[in-house]
């Protein structure tokens, strides 16, 4: 009987130590590659031999793998660009392809990490070698409610806000508060859907809680999306909530 996986990182890193190709990439579960993308990037390392680092654009589609919920622009970020992930800067995980060599030059995925293990990655691989893009949209992630990331979105930022402060000392002052900055913003909109959650699931209590917790990361969430969505189901009198939301 084959080794217990220690978690999906560790999973990842046995299967890239049996690997035999100079290319590597992961696909989870829940995510497809478009037709006829490995043909592309097959070509264009060819055509581009110094490449080790490789992007493209990713559609976030529903679990029916139709609808667009949302299009992940790539471009060919420099390591201090990614740690401005709270601007949108981060990458579609399965649209990226690097070489075997940047991989084990930067010591695979960290195993201690659930969820940004993908983007410590990339800015530990961006500090040697630059990201390179190509403009086609090479992957679709199906996003459910099933999904690890979906259900634990406010324990997925914390972690990212915690692997991004790993490189925050490579980066001035001014950038640093910066950086710090937004992702507690990041973490705050993130309080405020689990507040919606706890909300819609009946769980006042709970949805209160959350929003305590938004603002006391960054008081401004009150005035976000995210954050009037919650702050509206809380208190506005329940004629007015029915006649604005289609669930209020």
């Amino acid at each position: 009987m084959g080794e217990k996986d220690k978690g999906q990182s560790h999973a990842i890193n046995k299967g890239f130590a049996k690997a035999t190709g100079d290319i590597f990439a992961w696909l989870n579960s829940d995510d497809i590659y478009r037709f006829g993308v490995l043909h592309r990037v097959a070509e264009y390392w060819i055509n581009n031999p110094d490449c080790h680092f490789l992007a493209g654009d990713g559609e976030i589609v529903n679990n029916s793998g139709y609808k667009l919920e949302y299009y992940i622009k790539a471009c060919g970020y420099s390591f201090k660009e990614l740690l401005y992930y709270h601007q949108g800067k981060y990458l579609a995980q399965p649209s990226i392809f690097f070489s075997k060599t940047a991989f084990i030059e930067s010591n695979g995925l960290d195993e201690n990490l659930k969820y940004a293990m993908d983007l410590d990655l990339w800015l530990r691989i961006s500090q040697k070698y630059n990201l390179n893009y190509l403009g086609l949209c090479l992957s679709r992630l199906r996003h459910h409610v099933g999904s690890s990331t979906y259900k634990n979105n406010e324990v997925a930022m914390k972690e990212i806000e915690s692997v991004i402060k790993r490189y925050l000392n490579k980066t001035n002052i001014s950038n640093r508060f910066l950086i710090k900055t937004g992702l507690r913003s990041l973490r705050a909109e993130a309080a405020c859907r689990s507040g919606l959650e706890e909300y819609f699931h009946k769980n006042y209590d709970g949805a209160i809680n959350h929003l305590n917790k938004a603002i006391k990361l960054n008081p401004f969430t009150l005035f976000s999306r995210q954050g009037l969505k919650l702050t509206s189901r809380l208190f506005l009198p329940n004629p007015i909530k029915r006649h604005i939301f289609a669930k209020p």
